[in-house]
């Protein structure tokens, strides 16, 4: 073998080395672990948004029309058992919800064969019509002693607020013309479908105690590392901590729906927080905290 072979390999060993070594920091000789806590729990509400949306030859008609809508729709909320104090409705804002996913595949295919070279098919105007919508939030409360119970009721209520009939294309009170016109412009007068996620409120102390033990699974992370390096824990250096909800993913549907509309606003339900563990469907949910802790070594 060459000089310039063992060189090279010679670096490559070093690189190998140094890659796989723990994460020790060169100056300042220290090292980091990181430890992950899951508190599980029976989710004890659902939470749903709604679209409701409102059309009109003109603007101050269509307002007029929402309103009624979201007074009906309010009406509807409590009579499928929602707290009522949870009910809250958004300003009115222009537009509608999303389009329907026909239309949404209808407009792709359109697009993608302009995108081919393919002439576009373009419709003539229709008329000008106002669209105007607002987002409607409630709670319910959910009751059950093991996960068969939970899945049964939880779908049992999503089925009995579908069947209520909230959500935007429900509330549609257009006359043919007004129809014509909304489809004609596919500005949003479409689904609004409606969107649940079943949460928990996760107790401070549980938290705390959440907490306190994913520090003691990153410090003993940390000893592990600087064990395998020859060295010792000394003093802190770094501590973070981060909160999420493991179970809360986004819904298929909801994600393709996202995905064609290319950023339309689509009613979801908020983000939980760190005390609040959620999931999309009526299963166990769950609140995850991780900790990442750095110490010096000596």
């Amino acid at each position: 073998m060459s000089r310039t072979s063992l060189l090279v390999w010679a670096i490559v060993v070093a690189a190998v080395f140094q890659s796989s070594r723990p994460s020790l920091a060169g100056d300042a000789d220290v090292v980091t672990g990181s430890g992950q806590v899951v508190i599980k729990r029976q989710p004890t509400l659902l939470r749903g948004q709604f679209i409701v949306t409102a059309e009109a030859k003109d603007l101050s008609t269509a307002i007029a029309r929402l309103k009624e809508a979201q007074a009906a729709a309010r009406q509807k909320l409590v009579d499928t058992g929602a707290v009522e104090k949870s009910i809250s409705i958004g300003p009115i804002q222009p537009g509608g919800a999303p389009i329907n996913a026909r239309d949404q595949y209808a407009q792709y295919m359109q697009d993608l064969q302009q995108s081919m070279g393919r002439p576009a098919v373009h419709k003539p105007a229709g008329k000008s019509i106002a669209i105007v919508s607002s987002i409607i939030k409630a709670e319910w409360a959910l009751r059950a002693a093991n996960a068969e119970e939970l899945l049964m009721a939880g779908s049992a209520l999503v089925e009995k607020i579908r069947a209520a009939k909230i959500s935007a294309r429900d509330q549609k009170k257009l006359t043919p013309e007004e129809l014509e016109a909304a489809e004609e412009a596919k500005s949003g007068a479409g689904a609004g479908e409606p969107t649940f996620a079943f949460a928990c409120k996760v107790l401070e102390a549980d938290r705390a105690a959440a907490l306190a033990e994913a520090f003691q699974k990153a410090r003993k992370d940390a000893a592990d590392l600087a064990k395998a390096a020859g060295s010792e824990l000394a003093g802190l250096q770094h501590l973070s901590k981060s909160w999420e909800s493991p179970t809360n993913i986004e819904d298929p549907d909801q994600a393709f729906r996202r995905m064609m509309t290319q950023g339309a606003p689509i009613a979801t339900p908020s983000v939980a927080s760190t005390d609040e563990a959620t999931a999309p469907a009526p299963i166990a949910v769950e609140l995850q905290v991780t900790v990442t802790a750095s110490f010096a070594v000596k």
